[in-house]
């Protein structure tokens, strides 16, 4: 069992730490249902949803449904991008709403420049 620190606690965390700064700081929040998506955009004050991809989940589904739902930015976290989820869906997940894909640093680092175009 995971535990989630609510958007407004972390919001308020961040700025009581950094009170004299003119940076606001962006809280994200880690959805894996098209409900908990529209809460974290409707209800809780997320600025932007990342999106975990699980084996039997259907990412391009959720977006297409949620993002026309939520005015905030849609993000793919994916496992493996040379494994799990081609390049091709990638460019899927895109142009079905998605703001981007989030992968690792070691990830970015395989791919080759002709990739990321």
């Amino acid at each position: 069992m995971s535990s989630c620190l609510p958007t407004i606690v972390a919001r308020n965390t961040m700025m009581d730490v950094k009170t004299d700064s003119v940076i606001l700081p962006l809280v994200a929040r880690n959805v894996q249902t098209h409900d908990a998506a529209l809460d974290a955009s409707n209800s809780e004050g997320a600025d932007f949803i990342i999106h975990t991809t699980r084996g039997d989940c259907h990412p391009k589904e959720l977006v297409s449904s949620v993002s026309g739902n939520v005015k905030i930015p849609i993000f793919i976290m994916v496992d493996s991008l040379t494994g799990g989820i081609s390049h091709n869906k990638s460019s899927d997940l895109l142009r079905s709403g998605a703001s981007g894909v989030v992968v690792s640093v070691d990830e970015l680092k395989l791919l080759r420049e002709d990739d990321l175009s």
